[in-house]
């Protein structure tokens, strides 16, 4: 395996249903309705669902609030 893949590998840039609600501390099925709502994009690939940490970090600041 070459360096570059090594590195790619220690950061991947998608993460899973379960990562992004621990990363949120939300639950899993918070997590999936926000994907069926298009409110948090997400890709499949076969089975397996991915949220690009990118994508992510959108959503949260599109959450700030102003004033509480």
């Amino acid at each position: 395996m070459t360096e570059k893949t090594k590195a790619m590998l220690e950061k991947p840039d998608f993460c899973t249903v379960k990562e992004t609600a621990q990363y949120l501390r939300l639950c899993e099925k918070q997590i999936r309705r926000l994907i069926e709502r298009g409110e948090l994009p997400a890709y499949r690939f076969g089975a397996a669902l991915r949220i690009k940490k990118k994508d992510i970090d959108v959503y949260v600041e599109a959450q700030r609030i102003s004033k509480y």
